[in-house]
């Protein structure tokens, strides 16, 4: 038995208890009292009796799962516990990359669900020094962390040219990965488009591939290869050079190292908390709560919203996912809403060369306690928004029912729309991740329910089943029968828009290439902008020269706006006036506005209907709560 100086920053070992708290256990059943003796004195300092070497202590992986049965526990029994388990953790070398993932995870989990001042320190402090315990891991050993976005580690992917030009803005360590030479080669077009005329030779016929001719133009680049293709001084700004890189699939290692963008140390701007109140539940009513009025929301201004967007950008690029309008995001559209116990929802609009035809491109992350903890996209259409959402495997078993019962509530606010819809993709159709999580339950707990009668059918009776417990969970063939349909959330009983599928955007799609079929590739803009100026003149009357906004506009809107020209003609004044402002609205510096007003325009999107052959409404089939 060996005697320590008790301090208040070291380990103090926990007497022998039986209490549990949640479901964790606090001391070690079995061990002899005679590991833990009473505090002695000597020399005018406590001293404390600790376990010999010989006592067996809990391993890592008990620990781990003790501290992540405490979840959701924010009682100050469950806080004292939570402190002995990482100073066990603190002092201990993990030595596979599972117990480091696992450990970061609750880190995370402690940084973003805070519940103590003590807690939140020393979750914060081991997140520090986690670059220099996974260097510790041999590097066969660490490659599974790799993608994850932790500090130290690897994240591969084929990202599009703007995450690749954010990359390079901050400085980051990334490279091309190619596996061979020839795998450059892609970049043969892209690389012409830059070269100049005493070059070609060198490039032709010196024997030099691809890569190494790559490699020789960007030596004295502090980016090298990819600061060459993508930094401020390529050719960037061109559509067309950056349509040339991204159809290249250019794969990129990025070395996190201990950068502040990595997912260990990404937090958004702003002051942190220290304690929260316990997990929040969906009210009973969803749809009336998502229906209720926010007034927390506000639109960022620079550099503000340039922090969010690198916040939100760097969540989703450490772990190889992306979002485009997030990539390539309108720095004038970046709203924040704050949902309470530091929970907040930042929503980021896509830039004015990212804009869909009709309907509008948002990105949104969710940050609590300014960590990002899940992600996902929303575009308004019509009096509908398709959405979806995915929580960061750190943050599983936490309010995420709840925040994204509040994410819709926002989407409601900012844009006015009284149906959401989710695709199958993201509740199980070809994404085996979704059916072994059961995520259509998620939705269905929201009020969310098949658009298709035969699938609600289905859902009804499983969850009469479900409610009655009459056997296990959902088997993964109901899962994959519910995921045939899409799901639709309705805030009020009728809308007089009717409900686009989004079959439908691909079928229009076919109708407008019709229309323009006797027009040369070459001559579609200017055929499209003397469409504009004529639709211009019979919608108002007008015969001045389009804005740039409006010839914007004019090339996302006008194709569509000829599908319905004999129509038109029958529409009184006020209605033709307000169909061409939803043109100067999609052009504008917000496109908040067009989906605001193209919502409100009911005639366009039943006319919109009636010429496509969209039937008016899908019918609803009895339903059970």
């Amino acid at each position: 038995m060996r005697l320590t100086p008790w301090s208040s920053k070291g380990p103090v070992p926990s007497p022998p208890s039986r209490s549990r708290v949640g479901s964790a256990l606090i001391g070690r059943p079995g061990t002899s009292s005679r590991a833990f003796r009473d505090v002695a004195t000597r020399n005018g300092v406590h001293l404390v009796t600790v376990p010999t070497p010989s006592t067996r202590q809990p391993g890592p992986l008990a620990l781990l799962r003790a501290l992540t049965r405490l979840r959701g526990d924010f009682s100050a029994a469950a806080a004292a516990e939570r402190i002995r388990l990482l100073r066990a953790l603190e002092r201990r070398q993990l030595r596979s990359a599972s117990a480091l993932a696992a450990l970061h995870d609750e880190l995370l989990f402690l940084s973003a669900f805070p519940c103590g001042r003590l807690l939140a320190a020393a979750a914060q402090r081991m997140l520090r020094s986690f670059a220099h315990r996974v260097g510790h891991l041999p590097a066969r050993a660490a490659r599974p962390l790799h993608a994850s976005g932790i500090a130290g580690t690897l994240s591969t992917h084929t990202y599009m040219f703007g995450v690749a030009r954010w990359l390079v803005r901050h400085g980051e360590v990334a490279v091309p990965h190619w596996q061979h030479d020839r795998d450059a080669e892609r970049l043969e077009p892209l690389i012409r488009l830059s070269m100049l005329p005493a070059e070609l030779d060198a490039f032709d016929d010196s024997g030099l591939s691809t890569r190494a001719w790559l490699e020789l133009a960007s030596a004295r680049l502090p980016g090298g290869v990819l600061h060459w293709l993508v930094g401020p001084r390529a050719m960037g700004t061109d559509a067309t050079w950056r349509e040339w890189y991204d159809s290249a699939d250019v794969p990129l290692s990025w070395s996190l190292g201990d950068s502040r963008w990595c997912t260990t140390r990404n937090v958004a701007p702003g002051p942190r908390r220290v304690s929260r109140g316990p997990f929040r539940r969906v009210p009973d009513d969803a749809v009336a709560s998502i229906s209720t009025p926010l007034a927390t929301l506000r639109r960022l201004r620079a550099p503000e919203a340039t922090a969010w967007v690198d916040a939100s950008l760097a969540a989703l690029t450490a772990r190889c996912r992306e979002v485009v309008p997030m990539a390539h995001a309108n720095l004038d559209e970046v709203y924040v809403a704050e949902l309470g116990e530091g929970v907040q929802l930042c929503v980021i609009g896509a830039g004015r060369e990212d804009r869909l035809a009709l309907e509008a491109n948002y990105g949104y992350v969710m940050f609590s306690n300014r960590v990002p903890i899940g992600y996902g996209g929303v575009t308004p259409l019509g009096n509908q928004a398709n959405t979806g959402v995915n929580i960061f495997e750190s943050f599983r078993g936490s309010e995420a029912s709840f925040v994204f019962a509040q994410t819709l509530r926002v989407f409601r606010a900012l844009f006015g729309v009284d149906r959401f819809v989710v695709n199958p993709f993201q509740f199980g159709a070809d994404n085996e991740e979704a059916i072994a999580s059961g995520a259509y339950w998620f939705y269905d707990r929201l009020g969310f329910r098949p658009a298709d009668v035969a699938t609600r059918a289905i859902a009804d009776r499983e969850r009469r089943r479900l409610a009655a417990r009459q056997g296990p969970h959902s088997t993964p063939t109901v899962l994959r029968a519910l995921a045939r349909s899409d799901v639709i959330l309705e805030l009020t009983p009728t809308s007089a828009v009717p409900l686009f599928r989004e079959r439908w955007l691909a079928d229009m799609g076919q109708l407008v290439a019709a229309s323009l079929s006797g027009v040369p590739a070459a001559g579609r803009i200017g055929y499209v902008l003397d469409l504009a100026r004529r639709q211009k003149l019979q919608l108002t009357g007008e015969r001045a020269p389009l804005t740039a906004g409006e010839r914007r506009g004019a090339v996302l809107l006008s194709p569509i706006l000829q599908l319905l020209t004999t129509g038109i003609a029958r529409w009184n004044p006020q209605e033709r006036v307000d169909l061409w402002d939803l043109v100067r609205a999609k052009g504008a510096l917000r496109e908040r506005t067009f989906v605001r007003r193209a919502r409100a325009h009911v005639r366009f999107w039943k006319a919109l209907a009636q010429e496509t052959g969209v039937s008016p409404q899908f019918q609803r089939g009895p339903t059970e709560a």
